[in-house]
């Protein structure tokens, strides 16, 4: 409904630019673009910048909780040396079998 007040608007400054009046025109909607559109973007960079802190600091208390579930978990079990298959360890180093006729 807003929208459709304000887009009345267009009648009457198109015949204020259609009479001579197009710099008087352009200073009116410099200046609502002005006063409404400055106060929305500082309004807008504050409000991500708040939502960008607030992620950040949930991203920090996740990896908090992981660190310590990590922590209590090494500190509890024994440390087992993991192991590599013999055919990912040798494959790299054999040579193909092409090469042995």
């Amino acid at each position: 409904m807003v929208t459709a007040i304000v887009s009345l608007l267009q009648y009457p400054l198109i015949t204020l630019v259609t009479n001579g009046y197009a710099r008087q025109v352009n200073i009116i909607c410099g200046s609502v673009l002005l006063a409404l559109g400055l106060p929305y973007c500082m309004w807008l960079g504050i409000r991500e910048k708040k939502d960008e802190q607030q992620e950040q600091n949930e991203v920090s208390v996740e990896e908090t909780t992981a660190n310590e579930a990590t922590t209590t978990t090494r500190r509890h079990t024994r440390a087992t040396p993991t192991r590599q298959s013999s055919l990912f360890r040798a494959s790299f180093i054999r040579k193909p079998s092409y090469f042995a006729q």
